[in-house]
């Protein structure tokens, strides 16, 4: 695991959200964006974290930005 690849936190974020590890999952996210803060990916993964623990302002807001970077995100 290299600590500096936000490709590598955020497929940890996404194996701790599937564990139901959802603070770690989001630690992961959380350092993962500034990394890559150009990467609508990110954002994705931290809006559905967020959703999930029904967080849903703060999701919609990650979603958004996940939007704006590239409208083509799914």
């Amino acid at each position: 695991f290299n600590p500096v690849d936000p490709w590598a936190r955020r497929e940890l974020a996404i194996v701790l959200t599937i564990q139901r590890r959802f603070d770690e999952a989001l630690e992961e996210i959380t350092a993962a964006i500034p990394l890559d803060p150009t990467n609508s990916v990110s954002y994705s993964i931290h809006g559905r974290i967020l959703e999930t623990l029904t967080r849903l302002p703060e999701a919609e807001a990650a979603y958004r930005r996940a939007l704006e970077l590239s409208i083509d995100n799914e």
